[in-house]
């Protein structure tokens, strides 16, 4: 199984205003690392609220804005931070 090249670009399909911009994509940058899992169970990233703290601490997605992404689009992003948790990834 082939390794996922970094960054991965998720495009929003609903974009998000944020003061005089607008968020249409977020990227991952990099993996997780035991850090950024912290204070989250491997069981709580079915919740989607709790996978998106980590999606934050991951990719280029404000805080800010975690509770304004739109519901598919947040699966969409705990999607990606999940299929890391692959050994082939």
């Amino acid at each position: 199984m082939s390794k996922v090249k970094l960054p991965i670009v998720v495009d929003l399909v609903e974009p998000i205003e944020f003061g005089d911009d607008t968020v249409d994509k977020v990227s991952f940058n990099r993996r997780p690392c035991s850090g950024d899992m912290r204070g989250v169970k491997l069981d709580d990233l079915t919740d989607v609220n709790k996978g998106m703290v980590v999606v934050c601490r991951i990719s280029d997605l404000p805080v800010a804005l975690k509770s304004k992404v739109d519901v598919a689009d947040s699966i969409e992003l705990v999607g990606v931070l999940t299929d890391f948790f692959d050994r082939g990834r």
